[in-house]
C-alpha cells in the first residue's frame, strides 16, 4: 500500500500542489470574513506538512481501488484491497469439492476467505450453513463420496466448478464453488492450475444458471493460500480471475453481473503489485471484449 505512493514520485507532487491550490483558493474566499487569513495559515510549517500527509493519503487510496469498464459491454470490474466477508454485496467464496464447512482441526481455517464469511454470518450456526449449501446443491451430480475422520461424518464429493448458491441475511446471495478436492484428513490435495480454470469456468455458468443478476458481486484471491495449487500466486489468482470472467462474458452472450469487484486481503498486499494488477485490468477490459469468440479459456497467462 506505502509501496506504490513512492514508485511513482510525481503523482505526489501533482495532488500535493492540487492539495495546497484548494487551500488557497479557501483562503481568499474566507478572506472576506477575516483579512490576511491565507499569510496566517501558509506561514505555519504545520500547514505545509498536513498538505503532504494529505497527498500521500490520497495517493494511497488510489491505489487501493481501481474500476476499469469492459469496452463494449454493461459491465465494470474493481479491484479494492479490503476483507471479502465485509462486502456488502453478493459474495463469491471458494471451497473444497465437498462443501465441507467444520473448523475443528482447522479443516476450514478461521483465517481463510471461507472461515472469516462463516465467522462472521454463521458463527456457532453451521448446521443452518450447511443445510443452506445442501439445499443449493440439489440437482447436482456427483463423483463419489468421502468420509472425513474429524467427524466421521460421510459427504458427497461433487465435480470442480460446482456451485451453491445461498441466500443469507437479507436477501443476499453467496455462491460457494467446488475449486479442490480434499482426503479424508480435510488436506486439500495437491493440483495443477488447470484445476482453477475448470473452477472458474463452472463458476461463472453455475452463477449465470442459479444466480438472479446481481448487480455487484465480489470474490477473493482464489487458490493462493491453502487450497492446495502449487503454482498458483496471488497475481496468478488475479489475473486468472480477469480473463475467465471476461471470456465468460464475451462467450455467452449473458451477463454475470454488472459489477465484478476482486478482493485482495490487505495481507496479502507485500506479495500483490497492485500497480501491475491496474495495467492487467486496463489491457485486458480495453482488448478481451474484441478477441475471436472461439478461443480457449486455458490458455497460458500473458
Amino acid at each position: 500500500a506505502f509501496r506504490s505512493p513512492f514508485c511513482q514520485i510525481w503523482k505526489i507532487v501533482k495532488i500535493y500542489f492540487s492539495v495546497l491550490g484548494a487551500l488557497y483558493t479557501a483562503c481568499i474566499l474566507l478572506s472576506y470574513l477575516k483579512e490576511n487569513i491565507d499569510k496566517v495559515i501558509f506561514s505555519s510549517i504545520w500547514s505545509w506538512f498536513v498538505c503532504l500527509l494529505l497527498s500521500f493519503i490520497l495517493s494511497i487510496k488510489w491505489r487501493l481501488s481501481y474500476t476499469e469498464n469492459v469496452v463494449g459491454k454493461d459491465t465494470r470490474i474493481t479491484l479494492k484491497t479490503g476483507c471479502i466477508e465485509k462486502e456488502k454485496n453478493a459474495l463469491i467464496m471458494s471451497t473444497n469439492s465437498s462443501f465441507i464447512t467444520t473448523m475443528e482441526n482447522s479443516v476450514i481455517n478461521k483465517d481463510s476467505a471461507q472461515g472469516a464469511f462463516q465467522n462472521r454470518f454463521f458463527k456457532n450456526n453451521l448446521s443452518t450453513l450447511n443445510t443452506l449449501i445442501t439445499q443449493g446443491l440439489e440437482g447436482e451430480s456427483t463423483v463419489g463420496s468421502l468420509v472425513l475422520n474429524v467427524d466421521k461424518k460421510t459427504y458427497n464429493v461433487y465435480p470442480v466448478g460446482t456451485v451453491s448458491k445461498i441466500t443469507f441475511g437479507k436477501e443476499r446471495h453467496a455462491y460457494f464453488f467446488a475449486l479442490n478436492d480434499v482426503n479424508q484428513n480435510g488436506q486439500n490435495i495437491q493440483r495443477k492450475m488447470d484445476v482453477v480454470y475448470d473452477a472458474l469456468n463452472g463458476l461463472w455458468t453455475g452463477i449465470l444458471t442459479k444466480g438472479h443478476t446481481d448487480s455487484e458481486i465480489s470474490i477473493h484471491l482464489i487458490a493462493s493460500g491453502r487450497a492446495g495449487i502449487s503454482e498458483a500466486t496471488r497475481m496468478k489468482s488475479f489475473k486468472i480471475i480477469v480473463e475467465s470472467f471476461l471470456m465468460q462474458v464475451v462467450n455467452s452472450g449473458s451477463k454475470i453481473t454488472d459489477h465484478l469487484n476482486i478482493v485482495v486481503h490487505p495481507n496479502d498486499l507485500p506479495k500483490f503489485d497492485f500497480g501491475e494488477a491496474v495495467e492487467f485490468l486496463k489491457y485486458k477490459c480495453k482488448f478481451m471484449s474484441t478477441i475471436g469468440k472461439k478461443q480457449n479459456v486455458g490458455n497460458g497467462i500473458s
